[in-house]
């Protein structure tokens, strides 16, 4: 193996640690935009799990989409969402203005 092999072989753990730490120490914050974004845009939402970040988005009192700011995953079954836009808090509030908003 050469030596770049070598290096990235010896960092690759060091530097996947690093980036879980990192998103760690942001959960809180992340958990937080979630709430000022979903308060912005008048989403009525609730905070169900919070060691997760899973939150639920209602309509009329029913549970519409769920979205989880640890890892910016969209889910719904009322509507289907492409592949390509089932992640991040920006994606999430653009899908619920389109389909759920009055």
């Amino acid at each position: 193996m050469g030596e770049l092999g070598e290096y990235w072989r010896d960092v690759k753990p060091h530097l996947k640690e690093l980036s879980q730490e990192k998103r760690e120490q942001q959960f809180d914050k992340r958990i937080d935009y979630a709430i000022l974004q979903f308060e912005n845009e008048k989403i009525p939402y609730k905070l169900c799990n919070k060691s997760n970040g899973h939150f639920n988005l209602y309509k009329d009192n029913k549970v519409v989409m769920s979205f989880w700011s640890y890892t910016g995953r969209i889910y719904s079954t009322l509507i289907d969402i492409d592949e390509d836009f089932q992640r991040g808090i920006k994606q999430c509030l653009k899908i619920y203005n389109k389909n759920f908003k009055l």
